[in-house]
């Protein structure tokens, strides 16, 4: 009887041992496969029903892509996206519809609050009677692509009552983007607060336009930044823009300093691009406006320079340059107005501030009245004009 214990007992051991090992392995394994489904599905939120007012906001995982129900969002609130950060939402196939232009207001627009690391993708916003998208409270980090804008009274407007005390702190919006977007028949922008009193409010740091489309509308300036600090539009395509307006118009106009290239517009009335001159900061700061095509313009030069007493803030601002290089300018003043000769630059560099310009390199052809020779510009000299030609 002992005999048959003994020799049970490593048959018992041996099997004990192979439980445990099996139970070992296998839990960690089945874990970590619930965890990890649990977290994809959670990767992607629907929400909205395509048509009713909608809220965009909570908790949301970092990572996360919200899905917005397709449809027509016209119920009077539009889609409001506030409190939020590092998600995407898409909005491919919903459309905000203003019904015609019948409501001012927050009328199926959409309003943006308080986005840290945001990226919203597609969508359509249209027929909108006041002001097609807002920015308020406080923005850094927004990408707005392939979003079409059209047949809206108003522009992007933003809100943020932000005093600019000289710190990164106090810059409401910042790192801005919109990106491959079309503007068809949209009113004009105004994007930041103001310079002004000796006080600087809603600076706007960093703001993209880039690959866009902007068409068929009279906003006398289009896109109006009335304290940037490092405006960002590149690669855009304009055409029919202010035919209908007789005044003077500047299309992009920066209070602040810009980078302004590779942008082509054909048929419009007023400069391209001016840069009212000043530096937030103690540190001088240059624009540059490089390699543009403009072609067909009913008056008025290319571009714009000036200066004014009141952006002069001690302590907080500071002279800017202007670089204006390799830009291609034909067909400027075709209505032929005797009393706005047609050139590279209206330069009113008066010494306000202090800012220079500099002209250079660019390339001009059936300007009215013709140039006088050698000389680019009306009213001051630039403090540089070379290399510039007219055929």
């Amino acid at each position: 009887m002992k005999k048959s214990i003994l020799l049970l007992l490593p048959i018992i051991l041996l099997a004990a041992c192979q439980k445990v090992i099996e139970t070992t392995v296998e839990e960690p394994v089945t874990d970590n496969i619930v965890r990890e489904s649990t977290a994809l599905r959670n990767r992607t939120v629907n929400v909205g029903d395509g048509s009713s007012n909608l809220t965009i906001t909570g908790n949301y995982a970092s990572g996360t892509t919200i899905v917005v129900k397709p449809g027509t969002y016209n119920k009077g609130g539009g889609i409001t996206i506030k409190n939020i950060s590092n998600v995407t939402i898409q909005l491919t196939g919903v459309i905000l519809d203003g019904l015609n232009q019948t409501q001012p207001g927050f009328y199926n627009v959409l309003e943006l609050e308080n986005l840290k690391n945001v990226t919203i993708k597609g969508g359509t916003t249209q027929n909108c009677g006041y002001r097609q998208l807002y920015l308020t409270n406080k923005i850094d980090g927004l990408v707005i692509t392939g979003h079409e804008f059209k047949n809206n009274a108003e522009g992007i407007f933003t809100s943020g009552g932000t005093v600019w005390d000289g710190t990164d702190a106090t810059v409401p919006f910042k790192n801005i983007a919109f990106r491959q977007c079309s503007f068809i028949n949209c009113g004009s922008s105004s994007i930041g607060g103001s310079v002004d009193n000796n006080t600087v409010t809603d600076l706007v740091r960093k703001f993209e336009i880039s690959a866009c489309t902007i068409s068929d509308a009279n906003p006398g300036t289009a896109f109006y930044f009335p304290a940037i600090d490092n405006a960002l539009v590149f690669n855009n395509t304009l055409a029919r823009i202010n035919l209908g307006l007789t005044n003077d118009n500047r299309i992009f106009l920066f209070t602040g300093t810009a980078e302004f290239y590779g942008n082509k517009i054909t048929q419009y009335q007023g400069h391209l691009a001016a840069a009212w001159a000043v530096s937030f900061g103690t540190v001088k700061k240059t624009s540059h406006f490089y390699n543009n095509n403009c072609n067909g313009s009913l008056k008025y030069s290319a571009f714009e320079f000036q200066e004014f007493d009141r952006l002069n803030i001690p302590g907080k601002t500071s002279i800017s340059d202007l670089v204006v290089s390799g830009n291609t300018c034909a067909n400027l003043n075709t209505e032929h107005h005797d009393e706005f000769a047609a050139n590279f630059i209206d330069n009113y560099e008066y010494g306000l501030m202090g800012g220079h310009v500099s002209l250079l390199n660019n390339i001009g052809s059936n300007f009215y009245p013709i140039p006088e020779p050698n000389v680019f510009w009306n009213l001051a000299k630039p403090s540089i004009a070379t290399g510039n030609t007219y055929r």
